[in-house]
């Protein structure tokens, strides 16, 4: 391992002769060089790469938990804004909050279709709404479903 790696040095020593680079700028590389090389050079047992690849399998599946939460707090979200519109929103209000954002709309994004604008004017107002709506917050909505 040595020898390999003295062979590495002098070549790279020959490389930074040859372009012009200072001595002690190169004696920097090599060190950097020396370090990196030594570093990854470590062995990995059947038993420790079978550790290892368990623990990412493990991180893997807490990320998708935690993206399946997520999707469900989503869900969630949705339906509870549903639920506060149909029971405590008026069609006549919602369609007036929606003007209103399609107004500020049409003024803030002139190059918009008018598909676009409406699109965009039904999700503001929606979001505005979602905003009246009480939910539980992310965290216990997370401990009550991680249990289940």
């Amino acid at each position: 391992m040595a020898a390999c790696y003295s062979g590495t040095a002098k070549m790279l020593e020959r490389q930074f002769a040859s372009s012009g680079c200072s001595p002690r700028a190169a004696q920097g590389h090599l060190k950097h060089v020396e370090d990196t090389e030594l570093g990854e050079l470590e062995f990995e047992t059947t038993r420790q790469r079978a550790a290892r690849e368990a623990e990412q399998a493990q991180e893997q599946e807490h990320r998708l938990d935690r993206l399946r939460l997520e999707q469900a707090y989503e869900e969630y979200l949705e339906s509870e804004t549903a639920k506060y519109i149909d029971g405590q929103i008026s069609d006549g209000e919602l369609a007036h909050a929606t003007a209103q954002k399609k107004e500020w709309l049409r003024l803030q994004f002139k190059n918009m279709s008018p598909d676009q604008i409406d699109d965009l004017a039904r999700c503001a107002a929606l979001t505005e709404i979602r905003r009246s709506v009480l939910v539980m917050e992310f965290d216990k909505f997370c401990r009550q479903h991680s249990g289940t």
